[in-house]
């Protein structure tokens, strides 16, 4: 009876309860229940690998031959022999253990060969919200009240090679957001500005640090404070600056003002009032801003910068809940990316005129992770969005035609006929984990062979290039030079012995 009822129960109902269950109890369910050997086959296992935290992520085990990477070529013959390897040892392996183990190291072994190289570039105490910005070789990033940087270098082509990470002290409460500013023509000429959760915004000058960075091992100390400018007491959440108006910049704070500040004069040269609390924020042109709201329906916002002032356009209808990331392409910027807390990423066609959420032309998804979206990224080609639960960053290519939904709707215009597409759903996801922890995507930086990912505790670096990386190799001071002297010497009046374990001299 049990099994019976079982039996009727929906897919979507199926698969939450293979995440809650062990390898041997779901392999005895699947001999008495044939709906779930079925679901079980079509999938290869997907579900309960992703429960179980491996590293491999969303397409089935038995498909992966039909997985295109980005930056990738498709698979070989040999990672569908795996697939079907796969599918007959759950069908003859009963012990969980020994399961786990075969099915987990074959997973490994496949996503390995077909996923980028994952590089952890920092590892640091919990930070709340912490924000990463890139500018071809120069990465910066946010950690509680301090910021970090890094720049890349190619001299030993193909090796790129990562520099020694540095810290500045640059505001004395928690950072919110940071907006970068690094010159075309010299990448070791940097300004950044941050914002904190006490209202106040600052400007610091890191280039001379940075030109310092190969003779100091403190270079931060060599960072300058430009300005230092408080907004009447309210906190920051999110910052924008475009590089056609330097002097300008765009703050949403949490007492629902969105202002305009000259950086130049150091004033607030025109405010207004939003509708709710803003969670992000994205300059799409000169003249045209996006803002991200907490609730629905009006969660996403586009405000216009006039010369009389700022005023609201419309509002984008769609999202079922708070609108967390923001991102659109310098090449389209009438194309904006937008990602909710109900799990969907959506891309939005500013040049419909009316109809607010006709503006929708496409919906990116993941059909068996309904996560949060915290934060969304794209270049024209790939669409990444960083999820709210164990360091999950889902890619979608734009450019593949094969969408799920193609029908097309008749709409009735000023009394006559009109053809229009509904969204595009796509749903041909390709999953990475990070870390394998607990901890959501905060902020993601996206181009075209780096993704940069910044976790709650961790800074992970995703490469599609197949180049190595050179990790920064610790540099030995004079301070740690004289320590490692006499280490052996206190070992050996401890133990007798010298730190490789063999006993010193005349013993």
């Amino acid at each position: 009876m049990a099994a019976a009822r079982f039996c009727r129960l929906p897919d979507d109902i199926l698969c939450h309860i293979v995440g809650l269950l062990d390898a041997h109890e779901l392999m005895a369910i699947e001999r008495v229940c044939r709906r779930l050997r079925q679901l079980l086959a079509a999938l290869g296992w997907r579900v309960w690998l992703r429960s179980m935290g491996w590293h491999f992520a969303s397409c089935p085990v038995a498909r992966l031959r039909a997985l295109t990477m980005p930056g990738r070529p498709r698979c070989d013959e040999r990672a569908s022999k795996d697939g079907a390897r796969i599918r007959q040892q759950h069908r003859h392996i009963t012990a969980g253990p020994c399961y786990l183990a075969r099915i987990g190291a074959t997973a490994d072994r496949l996503w390995h060969e077909q996923a980028p190289a994952s590089y952890l570039l920092d590892q640091h105490a919990e930070a709340a919200g912490p924000v990463v910005r890139a500018s071809r070789t120069f990465i910066a990033w946010t950690v509680g009240s301090q910021v970090k940087w890094t720049y890349a270098s190619s001299k030993q082509w193909p090796v790129a090679e990562i520099h020694r990470t540095n810290t500045l002290r640059a505001h004395g409460a928690d950072l919110t957001d940071l907006a970068l500013d690094v010159a075309d023509t010299d990448e070791r000429r940097a300004n950044i500005v941050v914002a904190g959760v006490d209202g106040a915004l600052a400007s610091w000058d890191i280039g001379t640090a940075v030109r310092a960075d190969a003779r100091d091992s403190k270079a931060g100390r060599n960072a300058r404070l430009v300005w230092r400018m408080p907004l009447a007491g309210h906190g920051v959440q999110r910052i924008q600056q475009r590089a056609t108006a330097p002097h300008r910049l765009i703050s949403a704070s949490h007492d629902r003002q969105l202002r305009v500040v000259d950086t130049g004069r150091r004033i607030v040269a025109d405010q207004i009032s939003l509708p709710d609390r803003p969670w992000a924020l994205h300059w799409l042109a000169d003249d045209v801003l996006a803002v991200g709201l907490f609730g629905a329906p009006h969660s996403l916002a586009i405000y216009r910068l006039r010369p009389e002032g700022v005023e609201r356009d419309r509002f984008l209808l769609g999202h079922r809940a708070s609108v967390y990331g923001l991102d659109a392409c310098p090449q389209a910027p009438s194309l904006l990316l937008s990602g909710g807390y109900e799990g969907e990423t959506r891309l939005w066609d500013l040049r419909v005129a009316s109809g607010d959420h006709h503006g929708c032309v496409a919906r990116f998804e993941d059909r068996f992770n309904d996560t949060a979206v915290y934060c969304c990224q794209w270049d024209g080609q790939r669409v990444a969005s960083g999820r709210g639960r164990h360091g999950v960053v889902d890619f979608w290519d734009a450019r593949w035609p094969a969408w799920s939904s193609m029908s097309q709707q008749q709409c009735a215009l000023d009394g006559g006929t009109a053809a229009r597409m509904s969204p595009l759903r796509r749903t041909d996801v390709w999953t990475k984990y990070n870390g394998r922890r607990w901890t959501p995507v905060y902020s993601l930086c996206l181009e075209q062979t780096r993704v940069l990912a910044a976790l709650e505790t961790e800074l992970w670096w995703l490469d599609f290039t197949g180049r190595p990386l050179a990790m920064p190799a610790q540099r030995r001071t004079a301070t740690t030079a004289k320590k490692a002297k006499r280490k052996p010497d206190r070992q050996r009046r401890r133990t007798g012995r010298t730190s490789s374990g063999w006993p010193p001299h005349g013993q």
